[in-house]
Parts: structure tokens; C-alpha cells; sequence
């Protein structure tokens, strides 16, 4: 299966966000499957809906991404997880990268380099790549 027949699910309330990950995963090759919510992105999989990943922002309306990635993990057991956020990880969020529901979570802004190699490093079960730390 080439990259081009495998899609992304992206969700996040805010339209330029998901503008922006589209750009990224359009220019690495893969499609995009877009939710505004946690609802519209479950009915997305519970129409048959196959995506190869998820990256899902963490603070939304009515259901955090932390919520809807213990329900696309219950639909999906081995779909790897990104959850991104403004702010930095809680209690929960370290607990659900320690048990393996997230993949790895990363803060908005997100560096743009990075993104570029956690995709396809998300896809492959890979571990995530190290961050640059700031000078």
C-alpha cells in the first residue's frame, strides 16, 4: 500500500490548525481525513473509515482529544495516537503516554522539522524522533 492510499485522521476545532497539518501530511504523501470534534471524527470511522494514524488536539468542545483517543483505540486498538495541545501534558495525558494509548504529544506551536519525521516515523510504530530542545 503506498503512501498515497493511506489517510490521516486530523482533529481539531480550529480550521487553521487543521489547514496546517493537512499542508504537512499532503506534502508527505498521504491523505487527510478532517473532524472539527470528537463525534464527527468517530463518525467518520464508524463509516468505514480506515486511517493509519490519528493526530488530535488536545482541548476541544464537549470531548477532549484524551477522550477520543480512548474511543478510536476501543474502534481501533493499534492506531498510534498524536496529541497535540497549547498547553503542557496533565497527570492523564503522562499516564496515557506511559501506557502506550498516546503515541507521543506534542505543544502548539509544534516545530515544523519535527512533524516531518514523527508522520511517517507514527505510521512505521516507530518511537517518536527526539525534539530539539531550545537554546
Amino acid at each position: 500500500m503506498g503512501s498515497r492510499d493511506m489517510s490521516i485522521l486530523l482533529v481539531d476545532d480550529e480550521p487553521a490548525i487543521r489547514a496546517a497539518l493537512r499542508r504537512t501530511v499532503s506534502r508527505l504523501g498521504y491523505r487527510t481525513l478532517e473532524a472539527e470534534s470528537a463525534r464527527e471524527a468517530l463518525s467518520l470511522i464508524d463509516s468505514g473509515e480506515a486511517p493509519v494514524a490519528a493526530i488530535c488536539d488536545y482541548n476541544m468542545p464537549r470531548q477532549t482529544g484524551l477522550e477520543l483517543a480512548h474511543m478510536l483505540r476501543a474502534r481501533m486498538p493499534d492506531l498510534p495516537i498524536l496529541l497535540l495541545s497549547g498547553r503542557a501534558p496533565t497527570t492523564d495525558v503522562e499516564k496515557a503516554l506511559s501506557s502506550g494509548l498516546l503515541w507521543a504529544f506534542v505543544a502548539k506551536p509544534w516545530d515544523l522539522s519535527w512533524m516531518r519525521s514523527a508522520i511517517p516515523a507514527m505510521i512505521e510504530r516507530q518511537p517518536p524522533p527526539c525534539m530539539e530542545s531550545p537554546d
